[in-house]
């Protein structure tokens, strides 16, 4: 269990995972893929809509997968909220961070 808290904040650590949760969260069926993300989230970053893409593929959703945060197909790029006791964990952190950054 303490291994799987620890992915869970090494998860939320950063600002672009966080996003993608809120973002996924928001959307009625909780999907989109590492197009949408790049879309959406682009603004984020200082990197292209192509970097963020490969960095979203490679680095952010399997991190937030391994976290048991979402589902993610590397196949076909799509991810997915997930529910449980870890999503659970990072929606009170997630809270709690747009509470301290307002």
């Amino acid at each position: 269990m303490k291994e799987q808290i620890d992915l869970v904040f090494r998860a939320m650590a950063h600002p672009l995972r966080r996003e993608v949760l809120a973002l996924l969260a928001r959307r009625d069926d909780g999907v989109a893929d590492v197009v949408e993300l790049a879309d959406g989230l682009g603004h984020l970053s200082e990197k292209t809509d192509e970097q963020l893409r490969v960095a979203f593929h490679h680095v952010h959703l399997p991190l937030l997968r391994d976290a048991g945060l979402v589902e993610y197909d590397d196949r076909t790029g799509f991810a997915r909220h997930q529910d449980g006791s870890s999503s659970d964990l990072a929606e009170s952190m997630l809270a709690k961070s747009r509470e301290l950054e307002s």
